[in-house]
């Protein structure tokens, strides 16, 4: 991520920040609205709940956005597909949530601007009746707490 060195960058909230000030190196994270998007899939073992080593990259890019803007707070929401999840409810999006955040943390970002919350497959984007629709569905998203969304 690289930043213009501009005092209203580092002051602004953080999407407009980002949309005016920042080139993103990578395509990975976007910023949108009140959301860091995410450009591709972040996928997991199945069954398992521990951050794969080939997201490390991702997450340092996570941690050194919300380093570089202090006053942001982050909600950490994962979800799935409705394969499986009647079985063990929200645990294993909670889970895989909660090791996210260690991981942020562990990158020195504060624990009390992170939340980690677990949706099990409460929240779909589209139909579980697919393959395509339950990949959809198998999502982490990041918001930007307290933010209202831009307006273009």
């Amino acid at each position: 991520l690289a930043c213009r060195e501009d005092a209203d960058c580092r002051r602004g909230p953080l999407a407009r920040c980002v949309a005016r000030c920042c080139e993103l190196a990578a395509t990975e994270l976007v910023v949108e609205d009140c959301q860091i998007k995410l450009s591709g899939r972040f996928d997991w073992e199945p069954g398992r709940h521990h951050v794969l080593p080939r997201y490390a990259g991702l997450l340092d890019e996570l941690a050194r956005l919300l380093a570089a803007h202090e006053d942001v707070h982050l909600s950490i929401d994962v979800h799935i597909d409705q394969q499986g999840s009647d079985r063990y409810g929200h645990s294993p999006t909670r889970r895989r949530a909660d090791n996210i955040r260690r991981y942020l943390v562990e990158q020195g970002i504060a624990a009390e601007r992170l939340v980690a919350r677990g949706f099990g497959e409460e929240v779909p984007l589209e139909s579980n009746e697919t393959p395509e629709g339950r990949a959809r569905n198998r999502r982490v998203e990041f918001w930007i707490q307290g933010c209202p969304p831009l307006r273009r």
